[in-house]
């Protein structure tokens, strides 16, 4: 959820019914907040979970409070000593969950960014793209994992990708002579988006980003947005789908990473 400040001084949103509600759900094991506007200062701390916080060390001087910062809180039980995998600057932070707490055959991934808007005067604080390292960090992990990756990233892109595929279209490798004859050709899915015909710079590296890692966006294809395509931001100027949610495709994961 992107929750516009977590704490501010009028309240403590986790204090709020709704966000209660999130936590105390017995389905909700990984709650995952973008923008909660916090700072070293604030107490974040929900009873049966532990908090992986990151903050933003360098705020704009016109500020007169915190912005961004990501927060993942992980129930007690799923949390060992290397929970905390990675993190990268302000944007991107990345939990490890145990393959014996989850009960399956390799550990999960879950990656949460944020991507600061196109035309943003953060970008001066920006020394490498957002995409860039989740890149290096995916590519490592394919090295290591192979086929058997489980990996989840998620959060605000400011990505508008409209319905356009996140796979490349008719892949296949007796059209190629010079790829292996192991090469996992893309499989075509639908996806669904109400955001239909909006596609902007950042759209296009994520798409770009999909067709070569082997992710693939999740909105608009599962549960109950499959062939909907909700609107992940609204406000009086409009409405878009720029919050994403994405995992590797089972048994295929792209050999043409660069």
């Amino acid at each position: 959820m992107n929750i516009n400040g977590l704490r501010t001084k009028r309240c403590n949103k986790l204090d709020l019914p709704e966000l209660k509600h999130v936590f105390q759900s017995k389905f909700n094991d990984i709650v995952l907040l973008t923008e909660t506007w916090s700072s070293v200062y604030h107490d974040l701390h929900v009873d049966g979970f532990e908090c992986f916080i990151l903050h933003r060390d360098e705020n704009l001087l016109s500020c007169k409070q915190p912005s961004g910062a990501l927060a993942v809180y992980v129930r007690d039980k799923f949390v060992l000593n290397d929970t905390l995998y990675f993190q990268s600057q302000d944007d991107i932070l990345c939990i490890r969950l145990s393959a014996d707490k989850v009960n399956l055959q390799n550990d999960v991934y879950i990656c949460l960014c944020y991507v600061i808007p196109e035309n943003s005067s953060r970008q001066a604080f920006v020394t490498t793209h957002t995409y860039d390292r989740l890149l290096d960090v995916y590519t490592g992990l394919i090295i290591k994992y192979g086929d058997a990756l489980n990996f989840i990233l998620c959060g605000d892109f400011n990505s508008r990708t409209s319905n356009l595929p996140d796979f490349v279209t008719d892949d296949n490798a007796s059209n190629f002579g010079f790829l292996p004859e192991d090469y996992c050709a893309d499989v075509s899915l639908t996806r669904q988006s109400l955001d239909n015909g909006r596609l902007n710079n950042y759209g296009t590296q994520l798409l770009y980003i999909c067709k070569q890692s082997g992710l693939r966006i999740l909105n608009g294809r599962v549960g109950d947005d499959k062939n909907i395509g909700k609107y992940t931001y609204v406000a009086s100027t409009g409405s878009s789908v720029v919050d994403a949610f994405s995992r590797n495709q089972d048994n295929c994961c792209r050999r043409r990473i660069c």
